[in-house]
Formats: structure tokens, sequence, C-alpha cells
């Protein structure tokens, strides 16, 4: 029934919500800890179906700048990183724009700035 449904939907809402916030973690530690250092247009898919039966798609873009000093003639470099996960609960990456107008589709974005 439609009720069924809306309920069904509500749930797998919460759980892309839920997938989008593990990606966030999950880029923000490559980004300032791991592998992602300069993370200028890094990206991965990270499968949580097992867990939460959705996929994490997980972006970071970032660009290095000078603001101010650490000593007089000494430029301190500042480093903001944007980091965007999209999850949903498709079967290959997300988005997944052949399966955004069926039923049952859900899918959420979250988008973080961290600086160095």
């Amino acid at each position: 029934s439609g009720q069924q449904m809306a309920a069904a939907q509500g749930w797998e809402s919460s759980r892309a919500t839920w997938a989008a916030a593990s990606g966030i973690e999950w880029a923000a530690h490559q980004a300032l800890k791991g592998g992602w250092s300069n993370c200028s247009g890094q990206s991965q898919t990270l499968d949580l179906s097992a867990d939460l039966g959705m996929r994490v798609t997980v972006s970071c873009s970032s660009q290095a700048y000078s603001e101010g000093e650490t000593s007089p003639g000494s430029p301190q470099t500042v480093r903001p990183y944007t980091l965007t996960a999209t999850a949903c609960n498709a079967a290959t990456t997300c988005p997944d724009n052949t399966r955004a107008v069926q039923p049952g589709y859900v899918e959420r974005v979250r988008q973080a700035t961290l600086v160095n």
C-alpha cells in the first residue's frame, strides 16, 4: 500500500542520512590523516550495503593559500577542504540518475568544509 511504501522510504531516508554522515567522517580522515593530503579531485565510492543498504560517493577538493604570517616574512599556508558525500540505495555509484526517477530511490547529500 502507499502507507507501507511511505514508511519504507522513511527508513531508507534515515539510512541514507547516516550513510552520508559516515562518508563525511571517512573523507575527513582521508583528507587530514590519510592519503588525500592534497585531495584535489579525489573521489571514491564506499560500499555500505551490508550495514546500511547504501553506497556513498565521497569527493574532496582543496586549494592551499597564504593567510597572514607565521613570523615576519613567512606566510602561513592554510588549506580548506570541501568534502561532499552522496549516499543512495543504488547498486553501483551515487547519484544514480537512472534510478532517481523510479519509486523507492533515496539519496542524501552532506557537505562539510574543514581547514587544517
